[in-house]
This record gives C-alpha cells, structure tokens and sequence, in this order.
C-alpha cells in the first residue's frame, strides 16, 4: 500500500481516478500523479522521499483547487501489536492566504483522509 504512490484510488473512497504522470514508476521519488476526487476536483502531488525500512513517504502538493501553499505531507506506518492492524501517522504542513485557513480547512483536510483508511475490524473468530 506504502510503496505505491499511486494506489490510493483502490483504498480512498474520494478518489476516483489516478495516473502517475509521464509514466514514471509509481514508487519513483519525483514521480507525479494526477487524481480525480469523486467531486471532479483534480489535484498533483509528487513524491518525495519513500523509505521501505522506515516505512514512510513524503510528498508535496503541486497543484490543487485547494487553497494550501507550501504544503509538504509525511507519512509513517507503523505495526499494532494488538492484532493484525496498522498505526497510520500523517502530518502535513502548509501556509494560507493571509485571513484563509481556519481550523476548519484543516479539519477537512483530516475528515478526507481518515474517511479512506476507516475499515471495518475483522469479523470475531468463530467459537471451538
């Protein structure tokens, strides 16, 4: 899931389609995609870094109807030990327009993303 950059459309329910620009290889540092949110928005995004050992990836927002500049996101996976699950840490940092980007901008931001990594837990195991 970590390695491809351009996987999001099969596990974010709000992105509707994504191709990695030039066809570059999707784990490439410095390739680019291009998505489609379900709303018709289309954002680019480039990869910056991505560490298999660590498990993280970092990228940057190229351009977007958003109205967030400077933004730079990293994420790191990190193993439950309760159970088959994942820790999803994303942070991101990024200015605004002077008098934009209230509280709520940013909890929108938070709201579309945790939107696609809610699953459902696994079903009980069934009684011996």
């Amino acid at each position: 899931m970590l390695r491809d950059f351009n996987g999001h459309d099969r596990w974010h329910p709000a992105v509707a389609t994504s191709a990695i620009e030039r066809g570059a290889p999707s784990d490439k540092v410095g390739c680019v995609r291009r998505f489609r949110l379900q709303d018709g928005a289309e954002l680019r995004e480039q990869l910056l870094t991505l560490s298999d050992l660590e498990q993280t990836f970092s990228y940057c927002l190229l351009d977007t109807p958003i109205p967030l500049f400077n933004y730079v996101a990293h994420v790191r996976l990190m193993p439950v030990t309760d159970g088959d699950r994942t820790f999803w840490q994303w942070e991101s940092r990024f200015t605004t327009r002077a008098g934009r980007g209230s509280a709520d901008d940013r909890d929108g931001r938070r709201a579309d993303l945790s939107g696609g990594l809610r699953r459902d837990p696994p079903p009980p195991a069934a009684a011996a």
